[in-house]
C-alpha cells in the first residue's frame, strides 16, 4: 500500500469517527432533553451516568442539564450541590451568567436572601449587555432588600404590557407599594393579582372537567 493510500484511508477513518462522534452527541442530547420534558428522570439520571454520556457531552452541558433536572423535581439537596458545585468550576461569563441566573431565581422562591445577593452580584458582574438583569434588579429591589426604587420603571412597562405579563408585574407593584408603605395601591394590584388567580383557576377547572 503506497504512501498515498495510506493517508486517503486515515482521513477517511478521521471522518467517519468525527461524523459518528457527532451523531452519538446530538443522539445522547436529544435524549437527555426528551426524558427531562417528559419527567422521567429515573431515565435521565441514569443515562446521564452512563460512561458513552460523561465522554461525549461537555461537562459544563452535562451539569447543567443536571441542574434543571434538580430544579424541576424539587430536590433541595442537590440543588444546593450542584450550585455550590459550579462555584468551584473555571466558567467563562456566558457560563458563570446562565448558573447565576438560575440559582438566583431559585432563592429567591426559597426566600434565601444571602445566596440571592451573592448570585444576583455574579449575575450583574457577568452580564455583558449591561440590560439582561432589569427584572433581576426589580425583584432583588422588593423582595429582598424591601425596597421600591424601580416603581416607576415597573409602572411604565406595566401600561405596555401584554395581558400575560401583568400578573408578574403586579405582584411586583404591590409589593413595592407595600414597602413604600401605601396600603391603598398595594391592595388595588393585589386585588388584581387575585383576580387573575381566579380566572385562572376558573379555566383550568372547565378544561379539566371537559
Amino acid at each position: 500500500m503506497d504512501k498515498k493510500t495510506l493517508l486517503i484511508i486515515c482521513i477517511a477513518v478521521i471522518v467517519v469517527f468525527e461524523v459518528l462522534r457527532r451523531v452519538l452527541i446530538n443522539s445522547i442530547s436529544n435524549r437527555l432533553t426528551r426524558y427531562l420534558m417528559q419527567g422521567d428522570f429515573k431515565a435521565f439520571d441514569a443515562l446521564s451516568e452512563q460512561f458513552l454520556t460523561r465522554y461525549l457531552i461537555p461537562v459544563f452541558n452535562l451539569d447543567f442539564m443536571k441542574m434543571n433536572s434538580y430544579l424541576a423535581r424539587g430536590d433541595e439537596e442537590n440543588t444546593n450541590k450542584i450550585f455550590e458545585h459550579f462555584d468551584q468550576c473555571r466558567l467563562n461569563r456566558a457560563q458563570k451568567y446562565a448558573v447565576a441566573s438560575n440559582a438566583f431565581y431559585y432563592y429567591l422562591s426559597m426566600e434565601e436572601d444571602e445566596k440571592c445577593r451573592k448570585y444576583y452580584q455574579t449575575l450583574k458582574e457577568n452580564d455583558a449587555a449591561n440590560k439582561e438583569t432589569e427584572m433581576a434588579d426589580w425583584l432583588y429591589d422588593a423582595y429582598v432588600e424591601g425596597g421600591c426604587r424601580y416603581l416607576d420603571r415597573i409602572l411604565e412597562v406595566y401600561g405596555n404590557a401584554q395581558e400575560k405579563a401583568k400578573p408578574q408585574l403586579e405582584a411586583l407593584l404591590a409589593r413595592n407599594y407595600e414597602n413604600k408603605g401605601d396600603k391603598k395601591n398595594a391592595n388595588l394590584y393585589n386585588k388584581k393579582l387575585k383576580q387573575y388567580a381566579e380566572e385562572l383557576d376558573k379555566k383550568l377547572t372547565e378544561q379539566g372537567g371537559k
